[in-house]
């Protein structure tokens, strides 16, 4: 019935809506034969209709018209009621006529609509207007900075606040003075663009949406800086090994790993280079965030089953309890990883990610350091562990603070004995 995008009506349609209501056809049959929606038809009738001068909305009907007369015939009263019907049919006909037919004019309707359209005020898109020339200028800065449209009204908003709730009214003056607090704002101001203004209301801010719509539509240009512009998602066809895998399922672990309450639950991946034969093995411990980073070139099953055993005892202090992985054919060796190292390993659900998310955010962590289509055969041990070092030493919001090789400092001395450690890693972990 309603098309999927409305085009306002012809005249020809308004025509035909003209004739149906004077042959008293109904609103949805009208629809119906313009292939229109009821809501359309009956929104054309109220908006573009001519109002009733008399304000005649209805016919009032006589009690004498709902009287059997078969009760008082040989009477005078007959003749009363059927006097009293026939002058009700002759109303019903006249506002019928003359009422309905005037109400709405295929010719009045296309005048009305003109006159409407003429006293429209078109708005301004948002960040065309004049008082937000500045923001254009902020957007355009911080996307070149490769910001996200959402990261840049999240900032946007707390810095804009914090100029609005100044006690000096005068923005510009405002900006000057917070020139130290605010140099990306002030910056585009030494550019020339804020003297011309004339603001005298507070600045304000935009939503992320705003941004993506003024990109998409009105500065195609900033796309480019987008992270994900003409990125789409590609599902990588992956051959699985599920030689006894669903018996050892994500959904099998112990319960106690979900809950975070010791050290010693792993996750595990690998990182793809420029040559897909060439991976970087990492490992992070669930709670104290701690990674380890080694290079496998050339991988296979039993490389990669060498060098996770490496990697645990080296890096990590602790016996290892748990690990779990994705489905990948890397992990071929799992099996004689189990018996070596005497823990429990469990796999991933396919195409599952998040349930593996820490891993995978320390693998995004690392691309900062080793873009995609990175050579990784240029690599060399120092540069792994350099980026290893850098990642285990910075501080993490999750530990309130601390680093993962403190928190994990702190969780031996609470195993050696040391109560104010106990009491500070109870802290930390809740």
């Amino acid at each position: 019935m309603s098309k999927k995008h409305y085009i306002q009506l012809s005249i020809n349609e308004r025509i035909v809506i003209e004739n149906r209501l004077n042959n008293n056809e109904s609103i949805r049959n009208i629809a119906k034969s313009l292939n229109r929606s009821p809501s359309t038809i009956s929104r054309e009738i109220r908006r573009n209709s001519i109002k009733n001068k008399n304000k005649v909305s209805r016919i009032n009907d006589s009690k004498l018209n709902h009287i059997d007369g078969r009760k008082y015939r040989g009477t005078n009263f007959v003749n009363k009621i059927r006097d009293s019907r026939e002058r009700y049919k002759d109303r019903l006909n006249r506002f019928n006529k003359n009422n309905r037919e005037s109400r709405y004019s295929s010719n009045k309707a296309v005048r009305i609509k003109q006159a409407r359209d003429s006293n429209t005020v078109r708005v301004k898109p948002l960040l065309q207007r004049d008082e937000y020339i500045l923001i254009d200028k902020y957007i355009e800065n911080k996307l070149e900075k490769r910001w996200s449209p959402e990261q840049i009204a999240l900032r946007l908003k707390l810095e804009i606040e914090n100029l609005n709730n100044t006690p000096d009214k005068d923005i510009s003056n405002v900006l000057v003075k917070t020139l130290k607090l605010h140099p990306d704002i002030t910056s585009l101001i030494n550019l020339g663009s804020y003297d011309d203004m004339d603001i005298t209301k507070p600045l304000h801010t935009v939503s992320y949406s705003t941004i993506y719509r003024h990109i998409k539509k009105r500065r195609p240009e900033l796309a480019k800086h987008l992270r994900r512009y003409n990125k789409r998602y590609k599902r990588n066809t992956l051959v699985f090994n599920n030689t006894n895998r669903d018996e050892h399922s994500i959904h099998n672990r112990p319960k106690i790993v979900e809950r975070l309450e010791r050290l010693g639950d792993l996750e595990g991946d690998t990182i793809v280079g420029l040559d897909k034969k060439d991976r970087l093995l990492t490992h992070i411990d669930r709670v104290s965030k701690k990674i380890s980073i080694s290079l496998v070139k050339s991988f296979n099953g039993y490389s990669i089953y060498k060098q996770t055993i490496k990697d645990l005892s080296k890096v990590f202090k602790l016996k290892t309890l748990t690990i779990t992985y994705d489905n990948g054919v890397e992990f071929i060796k799992w099996k004689d990883l189990k018996q070596t190292l005497n823990t429990q390993i469990f796999f991933a659900d396919p195409y599952k990610s998040c349930q593996r998310g820490r891993i995978e955010n320390a693998n995004g962590l690392i691309r900062d350091y080793l873009p995609k289509k990175t050579d990784f055969k240029k690599l060399k041990n120092k540069d792994i562990l350099k980026i290893q070092d850098s990642l285990n030493n910075r501080p993490r919001k999750s530990l309130n603070g601390l680093t993962p090789n403190e928190f994990e400092a702190l969780h031996l001395r609470w195993k050696c004995g040391n109560k104010f450690s106990f009491l500070l890693f109870c802290f930390i972990i809740t």
